[in-house]
C-alpha cells in the first residue's frame, strides 16, 4: 500500500539523519518525493582554514562543499558507524576501503591530495561503497546516483573557472607591470629634468669663473744702470720685488717663481712657461 504522508515524512526523516549505508536498513517509499527543505540555521558559520589546499584543488574543494549543501548529501557527509553497523566493516557484505565526502573534505583542506583526479577517485568511491552495500536499487544508489550526476555537472565547470581565473590574473599581471613602467617613466622624466637643471647651472658656474683677466698694467720703462727709481715708485714696504727675467735667475728667483707659478690657475699656466722658456733660454738647457 502507498504510504501515508506522515509515514513518509518520518522515512525522509530518518534517512538525513543516519550517515551513508546507515540507512540500509531504511527502505524510502518509491513515492516519496525529495526530501523537504531543511531548515539551515541563522548562526555565523566558522571560517574553514584552507592554509594548505593549493591553487589547482581550490576550485574541486568549492564543488564539494556545494555537494555537501545538496539535500541529497546527508547519508554520505560522515563514517559510518561501526558501532550501529558491523556489518559495513566485517562480513559479506563489509567494504573494503570506506570514505564520505566530509573526511574528502578534511583531506583536501589538510592538502593531503597532490590532484583533483585523486579526489574524484575517492567521490566515485563514496557511490561504488554505497552501490555494494545497499543495492544498486535501493533508495541510497538512486540518491548516490542523483549526487554523481550534480557532481560530474560542478566538475566538467572547473576548467572554464581555471581559464577565466588565469586570464584574470594576467590581465592583473598586465596592469601591475603597466604600472610600474608608468612609474619608472615618471621618474625618468623627472630625473632628465635634473640632469638638465644641473647641467645649466654648471654652465652658468664655469661662465662666472672663467672671465677675461684685466689688462696688466704698462710695464715700467728700465732705470739706467745705477739710478733710484723715482718716490712716486717706490715700493711699498714687504712687498716681494720683482724678478727680473733679463738674465739668469737666481736659486732665490727661481724659488720665488715656482711659488708664484703654483698659484695659478691650470688655464693660465701654459701663457707662464711660454715667456719664462722665452726670456730664459738657460732654463731649456736643463741649467
Amino acid at each position: 500500500a502507498p504510504a501515508t504522508l506522515p509515514q513518509a515524512a518520518a522515512a525522509a526523516a530518518a534517512a538525513a539523519a543516519l550517515p551513508l549505508q546507515q540507512n540500509a536498513s531504511v527502505e524510502l517509499p518509491p513515492t516519496l518525493a525529495p526530501p523537504l527543505a531543511v531548515r539551515r540555521s541563522t548562526r555565523p558559520k566558522l571560517a574553514v582554514r584552507r592554509d594548505n589546499v593549493s591553487a589547482a584543488l581550490a576550485p574541486i574543494l568549492k564543488r564539494l562543499n556545494e555537494l555537501l549543501r545538496h539535500h541529497y548529501a546527508a547519508p554520505f557527509a560522515t563514517p559510518v558507524d561501526p558501532s550501529t553497523y558491523p556489518s559495513y566493516y566485517h562480513g559479506p557484505r563489509a567494504v573494503e576501503d570506506p570514505v564520505d565526502l566530509g573526511t574528502i573534505k578534511k583531506n583536501v583542506e589538510a592538502g593531503k591530495y597532490t590532484s583533483e583526479v585523486h579526489v574524484k577517485t575517492d567521490v566515485d568511491r563514496v557511490w561504488a561503497n554505497c552501490r555494494q552495500y545497499n543495492g544498486r536499487e535501493s533508495e541510497l544508489a538512486r540518491m548516490a546516483e542523483k549526487l554523481e550526476e550534480v557532481f560530474g555537472e560542478k566538475m566538467a565547470t572547473i576548467p572554464q573557472e581555471v581559464e577565466a581565473a588565469e586570464a584574470a590574473a594576467r590581465r592583473k599581471d598586465d596592469q601591475r607591470k603597466a604600472r610600474r613602467e608608468h612609474a619608472l617613466s615618471m621618474k625618468m622624466q623627472d630625473l632628465q629634468r635634473q640632469m638638465a637643471e644641473m647641467k645649466q647651472l654648471l654652465e652658468m658656474q664655469r661662465q662666472c669663473i672663467v672671465e677675461p683677466s684685466p689688462a696688466a698694467p704698462p710695464a715700467a720703462a728700465a732705470l739706467p744702470a745705477g739710478a733710484l727709481p723715482a718716490a712716486g715708485n717706490k715700493r711699498p714696504r714687504g712687498a716681494t720685488p720683482p724678478i727680473d727675467l733679463s738674465h739668469d735667475m737666481t736659486h732665490e728667483e727661481k724659488a720665488r717663481l715656482t711659488a708664484a707659478i703654483q698659484k695659478l690657475s691650470s688655464d693660465r699656466l701654459p701663457g707662464v712657461v711660454a715667456i719664462i722658456r722665452e726670456s730664459t733660454p738657460s732654463l731649456g738647457n736643463g741649467t
